[in-house]
Order: C-alpha cells, then structure tokens, then sequence
C-alpha cells in the first residue's frame, strides 16, 4: 500500500496536496510556431487535444502529453501551431474569456509532484506562472478571467500505513496578471472539488481515502471569500473508500466505491451518484439539504411499466452497474453516461469486473428519466472513457481506447473521428 499507489489513486479523484511557495518561476521555454501562423490573434479553435506524439513508425513520445490546436468539429490538427509539451497524467481549466488555460500536470521528472503552468492561447506559448508543487492539484478560474484558485492536498500516505493520515489541503488564489499568489487557506481534506460559476462557493466532495476500509461520503460548501466555517452534509449510505469483498463465487478482492458528483451550471442543486446502484440525490446547495433521491429509469406506459418489471428482475439477477456517474451538460438540463452491463460485483482476475459498455444514454436532469439510449458501434472496443462537452453543448468529445470520437449531440451519432492514443482529453473553450 505504498506512495505510489496512493499517487495511482489519486488519478481517479482523489485531490491535491501542496508544498510550494510564492516566489515566482521563469516560465518554461516558449515552443516554435509554425511560419504559417500569420498572427497570434487569429487562433480559431475552441477545442484543444491533449495526447501523445507520434512519428511516422507510429512510435510514441516518451515524454508524455502534448496540447495541440484543433479544428473542434472534425477533430483534426490545425495547421501553424506546434503541439506544446504538457508532461504526464493532471487536468487543466480554461479562464471563462477562452484566452489563458491553467495545466496541473506532472512533469515527468521521476518526484511525483504535479505542478501549475499558465498558457496563453491567443499567443499560444506559456506565461509566468508562480511555483506551486504538489502531489496533485486542481485548478479554477474566477469570471474576472485574473484569478485563479488551486486546491491542493497531501494524502500523506506511508509505505507502511493503510491509511491516508494527517492529509493536508489548501486553497491557494493567484493573482494570473501578476504571477503571484495572494492568498493560502486550510481546506477540509476530500476527494473531489467543484466551484459555483460566480467563483463564490467551492464544494469539497468524497472524503479521505482508506485502502481497508469506507467512510461516509461528504459534500462541504465554503465560502471563497471569507474561508467562512463550512457548511456540510454527510451522506452516511453512501460509501468512500476500499474493503475487501467476497462475490458470489466466493472470491475476495478489494472493492472500490467512489460517488459521482455533479454541480448544476446556476449552482443550486448538486448531484450525488451513489456508487453500484442506479439511484442520484439532489442536494439543496443553499440548504445543504437532501431534497429527493430518485432511481435513473425509462418513462414508462402501463405496458412499458410491465415489460421494465420484467427487465428489472432479469437485471437483478445479472445486475447492472452505474460508474462514475455521468456528465452534465452545459445548460443543466441533461446527462451523459456510456452505460454499462455487469455483474454487481465481481473478483475476477482479483478486481471487480465490468463488460464493455453498450450504450450512451441521455438522462433528464429533473425527472432522472432516460430519454436516449443509443447503442454504440460494434466496433468501438472498450467504449468512452473520457468525455466531454463543447462550451455550447452542441458537440460532446469522447475518447475510447485508441480514437477520440466527435458526437453530434442532437442525433447522438458520431461526426468525426481521430486517432488519439493512450486516453487524452480535450480542453473546450468559449
């Protein structure tokens, strides 16, 4: 149960530890552009890939990923900017004007420490960013498009302790115009971060993890501005964490249960995927409250109603899982998930298995229903793992195992694709 794993864990939601300082770095070397690119004003995109490099053996480049420019309806690099060099596995967030991106990435120089980098688009190379270092970070703009919020954490686990013990977490505010932070707070140590859209509230969401055991999954709300005392709310049904299990072959392995979470774009309702169950909590956000907890379903008719009593007790006995809850769209109206039939729990092979997703389904935000259910090609392998939504939500990105897809909302149906492997992500802007 050693650093290594904590830091492993940490890629799938677990936040972001800081030991960093104010004083400024020099900003990394600025990347040759291209002789074609006739002004750094014109950038056209508003999509941007990140993903490995490739030569003309298909041979990939060790060092990592890349940020490429590209055209954000057929998915295909544009010509005149050079792709910039990132490092590996971290997350980005693009400044509300579309003008600057905040990387929180790893450089790759052996320490496990990811560290912030401020880009440019418009000029497309780097900018001055402050030096901050931490196991994992998560960055935020403000609407000012000048401040910039990181929440960092230290999980702080030994080689020796199951226990992720005395973690550490903070909200450092940079000044981006200045390159300088400005502030450092005490954060409550949790799993996942959100912020409201006026960059008024940040939520702490998850809890602290444990490779033995669960604990209950939390949603705390702070105050930005005042780092005023948190309003909380604790799921107590709701799991967090890793135990072992025995599956109904009598097979033991470490089960993991980690909730999805979701905030509504006006900030008022956030959303709670309870992991291994097919049911979401809305929470009051200005109450901290529980308001209902409703079970994703089809609509139905008498008949409908009939035929799902049937599909349900067929599901029970072969189970279906939800995992990793869903996306929600730009305008708060729907979700997005690949949906997925499993087993409930299985230890094959020492973890507990899923099959290959079948379907992208379409959920109402209000009511949970599933209002699409489209079937994914025969030929999509292993399914979406990563998706993520245009600003005007008319295009949803998706990566699967070798290719990044490109979806007409609308229709659901794919539009473009290209190849993008390993798993990237895209950065969207306005």
């Amino acid at each position: 149960m050693g650093a290594r794993r904590c830091l492993a864990l940490l890629a799938i939601g677990l936040l972001f530890a800081a030991c960093g300082n104010g004083s400024a770095r020099p900003a990394p070397s600025t990347p040759a552009t291209s002789a074609d690119r006739s002004s750094a004003a014109e950038a056209p995109s508003t999509a941007y890939l990140i993903s490995t490099l490739t030569d003309e053996w298909g041979t990939y480049d060790p060092r990592g990923l890349y940020l490429k420019a590209i055209n954000p309806h057929t998915g295909q690099d544009l010509a005149g900017f050079e792709p910039f060099h990132l490092g590996h596995d971290g997350g980005w967030s693009a400044s509300p004007d579309g003008t600057e991106i905040a990387f929180t990435y790893e450089p790759g120089d052996g320490n496990g420490l990811h560290e912030l980098s401020l880009f440019d688009v418009a000029q497309w190379k780097p900018m001055p960013t402050p030096e901050l270092k931490a196991q994992a970070l998560t960055a935020f703009w403000k609407p000012d498009n000048e401040t910039l919020l990181v929440v960092t954490s230290d999980p702080d686990c030994g080689s020796d302790v199951p226990i992720c013990e005395s973690s550490r977490s903070e909200l450092v505010t940079i000044d981006a115009a200045q390159s300088k932070i400005v502030r450092r707070s005490s954060l409550p140590f949790s799993s996942m971060a959100f912020l409201s859209t006026d960059g008024e509230t940040l939520y702490l969401f998850g809890n602290e993890w444990r490779y033995d055991d669960v604990l209950p999954t939390h949603l705390i709300a702070i105050d930005v501005a005042s780092g005023a005392p948190p309003h909380e709310i604790t799921f107590d049904d709701v799991p967090f964490g890793q135990k072992q299990v025995t599956d109904a072959a009598g097979i033991t392995c470490s089960a993991t249960y980690v909730a999805g979470g979701a905030l509504s774009p006006d900030g008022s309702r956030f959303y709670v995927f309870r992991p291994g169950t097919q049911e979401v909590s809305v929470v009051d956000t200005a109450r901290m409250k529980t308001l209902e907890t409703r079970t994703i379903a089809r609509p139905q008719s008498r008949l409908g109603y009939f035929l799902g009593w049937i599909a349900t007790d067929a599901e029970a006995k072969g189970g279906a899982v939800l995992s990793g809850g869903a996306l929600l769209s730009p305008d708060g109206e729907f979700f997005v998930r690949t949906w997925t039939s499993a087993p409930v729990l299985s230890c094959d092979e020492g973890s507990p298995g899923v099959s290959e997703p079948i379907s992208i389904q379409v959920i109402d935000a209000k009511t949970m229903e599933i209002v699409r259910d489209v079937p994914l090609p025969d030929d999509l392998g292993y399914g979406y793992r990563q998706m993520r939504f245009s600003t005007d939500g008319k295009l949803l990105y998706a990566f699967q195992l070798l290719d990044l897809v490109v979806i007409d909302v609308q229709s659901m149906q794919i539009v473009a694709q290209r190849a993008a492997y390993p798993i990237g992500d895209i950065v969207t802007t306005r």
